[in-house]
């Protein structure tokens, strides 16, 4: 349990390489007329329960937009660590060991913040790491639910004939269907003792569930204006001034 005596120290890694294949320049592409890196970026410093915040990358273009953030958050990443290939593991303890080297106190976990999903709010992440503080988990990732991609409704095909994707598929409504839920692939919080064991989740993982209407990766280049409108139609129609600051400019 985490107390005013005893605070729950976390590093926020915010993995932002500079090379990117099916967006080029992702992580600086333009959204809502800021780069796609600010929006993670200003979440995190917005959060309370974020010790320090850090942007690691193999880019000297990134390096300088994050020092726009402040002086503590560019880091640099070693090559072989931004390649396509490159496992988040090992780029979260690198900022770890980097971070303390330099002269920090000993952080009890690591959040892995994902630039890719731009409407993550300080509120999702204070979520996370207040499950993190306050139970044994080894990891918290945040969720969202699937909607009508629901499994229960999936189909295959065996040779042109439709047939369940769940061979004890029910019938269900769509009101009576279970709750099933999708990683919304922004918040990775992870306990120092797991990572250290060389895994990123361990075994007790827990789940802060966001809104629906908050999960869009930018993965491709649709992507992009499907997040903006997104983004507007979020901001139009909530009243958390973290999400309207989207399209006002509150957040800079």
């Amino acid at each position: 349990m985490s107390n005013q005596e005893t605070p729950f120290r976390t590093l926020c890694v915010i993995p932002a390489r500079g090379g990117s294949k099916a967006v080029p320049h992702k992580n600086i592409v333009p959204v809502l007329g800021r780069p796609l890196l600010h929006y993670a970026t200003t979440a995190s410093l917005g959060a309370t329960r974020v010790t320090r915040t850090v942007i690691s990358t193999d880019s000297e273009e990134i390096l300088e937009l994050a020092k726009s953030y402040g002086p503590e958050v560019p880091l640099l990443r070693p090559a072989e660590l931004a390649t396509d290939s490159a496992p988040s593991h090992p780029v979260a303890l690198h900022a770890l060991r980097e971070v303390e080297g330099q002269g920090d106190d000993a952080y009890d976990a690591v959040l892995l913040l994902q630039s890719v999903a731009p409407m993550v709010t300080p509120s999702d992440i204070d979520g996370v790491l207040g499950i993190m503080a306050e139970t044994d988990a080894d990891s918290c990732v945040t969720l969202a639910t699937v909607g009508d991609l629901h499994p229960g409704k999936l189909k295959v095909l065996n040779d042109g004939v439709v047939k369940p994707y769940i061979e004890t598929e029910v019938q269900w409504t769509r009101q009576l269907l279970p709750d099933v839920f999708i990683r919304n692939s922004s918040c990775y919080a992870t306990r120092r003792s797991t990572l250290e064991a060389g895994d990123l989740y361990g075994e007790q993982i827990r789940g802060h569930v966001v809104p629906r209407e908050r999960f869009v990766n930018i993965d491709d280049p649709i992507d992009v204006p499907i997040a903006e409108a997104m983004m507007r139609w979020v901001a139009a129609h909530s009243d958390d001034p973290w999400t309207a600051s989207w399209i006002s400019g509150d957040s800079e």
